[in-house]
């Protein structure tokens, strides 16, 4: 995942030290820091949903005695069952603002004079600074600023929605099983998964403790010795 202190650096460095953009900055940068504040909403889902992975996980991984009578799991794993951080992206703001170049980034200022200067005609607008008839004028907005502030604010959106298919999947996913369990003569159980190994599955490769720590959500996090 990325971190907001490094995603808040880059965005200074496209600054470039510019002090006429600042206001143009200044509601991405307020949206950045209110998406890494977590809620009760978010803790909520994303307790639930380790829990629903545990579950799954735990169920996946025991093999019975007459294991030829348990339905088989689905294997269509939506997006972030392998890894929670994959849905933490800021709806895909983060990456691109860590990716795009200074100059790309210039290139996406408009210039348009004040309404009351604008007589129309070759001074209506320019754009980019490129020596064009708004060159000697503050930008008026950047189209990649623009972007940024509506993907990291429908982000949250996107990734309750991702939650929620993780463990809508291991929910349903499980119901067969459960039948089974209810129904059939399993036998003895031959192997399971043990604590450690469900713990570094969930919190560690599956970026659960990273999400959980980031947002400072009040989860559960298995303790350290399991985690090692």
């Amino acid at each position: 995942m990325r971190t907001k202190s490094e995603i808040l650096a880059r965005l200074e460095e496209l600054k470039n030290d510019r002090a006429d953009v600042d206001e143009l900055f200044a509601p991405v940068i307020a949206k950045i820091e209110k998406y890494f504040v977590g809620d009760s909403q978010l803790t909520h889902d994303v307790q639930y949903t380790l829990h629903q992975l545990a579950q799954d996980i735990m169920n996946r991984k025991t093999i019975y005695e007459n294991q030829s009578r348990m339905p088989s799991f689905p294997t269509n794993y939506p997006k972030g069952y392998e890894d929670v951080r994959d849905l933490f992206v800021g709806g895909g703001a983060f990456e691109e603002i860590m990716a795009v170049s200074i100059e790309d980034f210039e290139a996406a200022y408009v210039y348009e004079p004040p309404e009351d200067e604008g007589g129309g005609g070759e001074e209506s607008a320019g754009t980019g600074g490129d020596g064009g008839s708004g060159e000697n004028l503050p930008p008026s907005s950047n189209t990649l600023l623009d972007a940024w502030l509506g993907m990291v604010g429908a982000a949250r959106e996107g990734e309750l929605s991702g939650l929620g298919a993780i463990a809508g999947f291991c929910e349903g996913g499980g119901y067969n099983g459960g039948l089974a369990m209810l129904f059939e003569e399993l036998g003895e159980v031959i192997s399971s998964i043990g604590k450690p190994e469900l713990a570094k599955r969930i919190y560690v490769s599956g970026g659960y403790r990273e999400v959980i720590e980031t947002f400072g959500l009040n989860v559960y996090i298995a303790s350290t010795e399991l985690l090692q």
